[in-house]
């Protein structure tokens, strides 16, 4: 189902992509998966590499990374649909929403529901966080699917700690974060079509005067997506291309020094494109050792957790690649494995699948 939009990853932290990140496809079935490492430039931004990842070959990527610079917190917004060229296979990375709500009688004359405060969407907090992933599907992300019925939802509270998305509380401001998981099913181009969403609600509260402001979102949210029967097997691939997305340090680094510029500048309004450019350009290419060892512990946090993922989402095993020793995350089953030291990796059952008899690269097994 080809994006209907103008992903993630995931903010900063993908990544992570407009509003509605679906795509059109048909249906085959190959034994054995050719994975190609993916890079993406932030042609629109910074104009450098912002993350990589591993996709199989007869699999498309199509999304983008696009910048709010009304919002100063959030200046980035990834919405991605990596999908099989024939057959409703995807993997979808959705746009992070962002909310902002006061209380205060004085704050709903100024800021009604539905209008925009500093970027923020205005909006009370949904009660529960299940319900609040359920709303932003079926009225923002899946609002035109014909016949569209939850099947199943889940309260997943540890999944803000296994996605590295946990809210942190400090003086003055509590922070709240939660997760969930909620499945649909909706019919396209004549199929049943079966999608399991994941998403991560956070919420930071704090006192002003008489007034309680609260601020917000959704996050993290991605799914996976089948026709009806196959969603397990889509999953698995679905999964090792989530796990394998990797940022660049210096895009990072570059967003982090833009957003800082917006916050200090805030109430100075960002007229034109060129203006953004400039903005942008005078971002230097040099890593803080804040930014870089932020990057290290978080690259750390992520393989421990990776390692224990499987009792949260099954179907993907980890690995180690034979070349560096990293770990790599391959959807289960598969009883061969084998790597080249450009990143691309074959997984089959079949013996005869070995690259090393057609190809003139060193493909190691592990």
């Amino acid at each position: 189902m080809k994006p209907s939009f103008a992903f993630l990853l995931f903010s900063t932290s993908i990544i992570f992509f407009a509003i509605h990140g679906s795509c059109q496809s048909i249906k085959t079935q190959s034994k054995a998966i050719h994975f190609k490492p993916y890079t993406y430039t932030d042609k629109k931004g910074t104009g450098i590499e912002a993350f990589r990842m591993l996709v199989p070959v007869d699999w498309e990527v199509d999304g983008e990374i696009e910048w709010r610079f009304d919002r100063a917190s959030y200046p980035i917004s990834t919405d991605f649909c990596i999908y099989k060229n024939t057959g409703v296979q995807e993997f979808n990375v959705f746009p992070n929403l962002y909310f902002y709500w006061n209380n205060g009688q004085l704050s709903r004359s100024l800021q009604p529901i539905g209008s925009m405060y500093m970027g923020l969407e205005v909006l009370p907090p949904v009660k529960g966080t299940v319900e609040t992933l359920k709303q932003a599907i079926q009225y923002r992300f899946r609002k035109s699917e014909v016949n569209l019925k939850i099947v199943h939802e889940e309260h997943l509270p540890l999944l803000p700690a296994m996605l590295g998305e946990e809210a942190e509380s400090m003086p003055g401001l509590e922070g709240f974060s939660d997760g969930a998981k909620v499945v649909i099913e909706y019919e396209f181009d004549g199929k049943n079509i079966e999608e399991e969403f994941y998403g991560v609600v956070k919420q930071y509260q704090f006192l002003s005067a008489n007034s309680i402001t609260t601020m917000w979102s959704v996050e993290h949210i991605y799914s996976y997506t089948a026709e009806k029967g196959k969603l397990e097997e889509a999953k698995k691939i679905g999964e090792s291309i989530r796990l394998s997305i990797k940022n660049n340090p210096l895009w990072l680094s570059k967003v982090a020094q833009v957003r800082a510029y917006l916050q200090n500048n805030q109430m100075q309004q960002i007229r034109n494109a060129g203006e953004v450019s400039r903005i942008i350009s005078q971002t230097n290419n040099e890593i803080s050792d804040m930014i870089m060892d932020s990057y290290n512990k978080r690259q750390e946090t992520m393989d421990h957790i990776h390692e224990n993922y499987s009792d949260y989402i099954r179907g993907v095993e980890q690995y180690r690649d034979p070349f560096d020793n990293k770990p790599v995350e391959l959807p289960s089953g598969y009883q061969y494995r084998w790597r080249n030291r450009l990143g691309e990796t074959i997984i089959s059952n079949n013996p005869d699948d070995n690259p090393n008899k057609y190809s003139n690269s060193d493909w190691q097994a592990f």
